[in-house]
């Protein structure tokens, strides 16, 4: 597994931080779809939070800028640091659509859908906490796979979700706007699968 020299553990630090503002952000979004009276308030939560990720990653691509030693290979890092933050622009969108499209009718697939995300975030943690303690392989790979399963789930619940939205809303616009934020919800749990397979493939070059 990995060896990971002092000046190296920025990555990681940030990695984590990244992770960690995904989770609580996706709590957030979870208690937003329940609330929509308080739409700004928790949008206003998220917002701070994305910032988070923004930071992580710019001091990511900073560090690799500066510093030639890295921990594992730098596209790898690059592209995980990128997935994180995709999870937090993801969810900073659903939001954000949520209060533009003034969704307060909320779906039942949109709250589904949320809780499929908020339990990706920690296995993803788990697995990058796991990987920069020096776990084995095996360790790191079944926090990977409990996120595959939970977006595997989310693919089947947006495929039913859709079905669910022609069947039951006559409205067109209400069906358009629940048809886009369901499908924002599921990208959005791709991203957090798109770092675990970033992390897969660390563990194979280091095995």
């Amino acid at each position: 597994m990995l060896r990971i020299m002092p000046r190296q553990k920025v990555y990681f630090d940030c990695f984590e931080q990244s992770a960690r503002a995904g989770v609580e952000a996706a709590t957030v979004l979870r208690e937003m779809l329940g609330a929509p009276a308080e739409f700004e308030k928790h949008l206003a939560r998220i917002e701070a939070l994305e910032q988070v990720g923004d930071q992580s990653t710019a001091q990511v691509i900073e560090t690799l800028n500066k510093n030639l030693a890295t921990p594992f290979d730098r596209s790898d890092i690059r592209a995980l640091i990128e997935a994180l933050d995709d999870v937090l622009d993801g969810i900073d969108t659903v939001a954000h659509k949520l209060v533009m499209y003034r969704a307060t009718k909320v779906r039942p697939e949109a709250h589904e859908l949320a809780g499929l995300l908020a339990a990706e975030g920690p296995e993803v943690l788990r697995a990058l906490e796991a990987l920069r303690a020096g776990r084995s392989g095996k360790s790191v790979l079944g926090h990977c796979k409990t996120v595959h399963k939970l977006e595997t789930d989310a693919d089947k619940l947006l495929r039913r979700g859709i079905t669910s939205l022609f069947d039951e809303l006559k409205d067109p616009i209400e069906l358009l706007k629940w048809k886009e934020i369901l499908e924002l919800l599921e990208a959005t749990t791709d991203s957090y699968e798109h770092a675990v397979k970033v992390i897969e493939e660390v563990v194979r070059k280091h095995a």
